[in-house]
C-alpha cells in the first residue's frame, strides 16, 4: 500500500480505521498527510511545520529533513502553528502513531485558494521525498451540506474520476459539493500515478446520514487504497 484516502470526521471513525488497517503490517519511514486548511490560517498556498506532535498514544516525530525541503520554498510553504487546531491532521495522527509508531510525519495543510500551478510546484518538491517506504495519507471528506440523494450523485461523479484515474477531471469538480480539498485529491493521484506507479481501489463509501439524523445537510466519505498491483479481496478483508 503506497497511499490511502480517509475521512477526518470522527463520526466516521470506523472508516478511518478501515483505511489505516489496509496499510497495517507494512513498514514506513515517512508518512505524508495532505489535508485542507479548514480555517484559512496559512499565509501561503500550503503550510507545514517542523514540530513534533503529541497524540493520545504518544509523540510523533516530525520528519525535519522532508519538512525542511518544503520550507526552503517560502513562497509556497508557510511555517505555521495552524496544526494545533487543524482536525484534518489531528484526527488522523493517533492512527498513524498506533499503526506506524516509528514513522516520521510530514503534515501538509493546503489552502482552498491553492491553484493547480501551486500543486504542481509542490509535487516537484514532494516527488524527491517519496520512496518505497513512504505512505501518503489523503485526509478528505467528500460531498458537503447536501440532501442524501444529491450527495449520492456527487459521490458517483467523484468515484468516476477516481476509478478513471483522471487527474485533469479533479480540477473540474466543485468544492465542497464533491469534496473539501480538490488539491489534496489531485496531489495524491498525481504522486501515486507518476512517482509510485500505483492505482486506486475504493473500499468504502458512506454518508453521515447512516450514522446520525443530520437532516438535509449531510457529509459523505470515501475510503481509497492505492497499490502497485490490484489487491485481492483477502488483502482488504476488514
Amino acid at each position: 500500500v503506497t497511499g490511502i484516502s480517509v475521512p477526518h470526521h470522527l463520526l466516521a471513525i470506523d472508516l478511518i480505521a478501515r483505511g489505516f488497517q489496509a496499510a497495517a503490517g507494512q513498514n514506513y519511514d515517512r508518512v505524508v498527510i495532505l489535508s485542507p486548511d479548514h480555517f484559512n490560517r496559512s499565509r501561503r498556498p500550503m503550510a507545514t511545520t517542523q514540530r513534533d506532535i503529541d497524540t493520545v498514544f504518544g509523540s510523533l516525530k516530525n520528519d525535519r529533513v522532508a519538512t525542511g525541503v518544503l520550507l526552503a520554498d517560502p513562497a509556497l510553504f508557510d511555517d505555521s502553528d495552524l496544526f494545533r487546531r487543524e482536525h484534518g491532521i489531528a484526527a488522523l495522527l493517533p492512527f498513524v502513531r498506533h499503526f506506524f509508531p516509528k514513522a516520521k510525519i510530514v503534515p501538509i495543510a493546503i489552502s482552498y485558494d491553492a491553484s493547480r500551478a501551486d500543486c504542481d510546484h509542490a509535487l516537484e518538491l514532494l516527488a524527491k521525498l517519496i520512496g518505497p517506504r513512504t505512505l501518503i495519507v489523503q485526509s478528505t471528506d467528500y460531498s458537503h451540506y447536501l440532501p442524501m440523494n444529491v450527495a449520492q450523485q456527487r459521490d458517483q461523479e467523484s468515484l468516476n474520476v477516481i476509478a478513471a484515474n483522471d487527474v485533469d477531471a479533479v480540477m473540474h469538480l466543485v468544492q465542497s459539493a464533491h469534496m473539501d480539498s480538490k488539491a489534496s485529491q489531485y496531489m495524491q493521484m498525481q504522486l501515486q500515478r507518476r512517482v509510485l506507479k500505483s492505482f486506486a481501489t475504493v473500499i468504502a463509501n458512506r454518508n453521515s446520514a447512516e450514522y446520525s439524523a443530520m437532516g438535509r445537510r449531510t457529509t459523505s466519505y470515501i475510503v481509497t487504497v492505492f497499490t502497485e498491483q490490484p489487491p485481492t479481496q483477502d488483502e482488504l478483508r476488514y
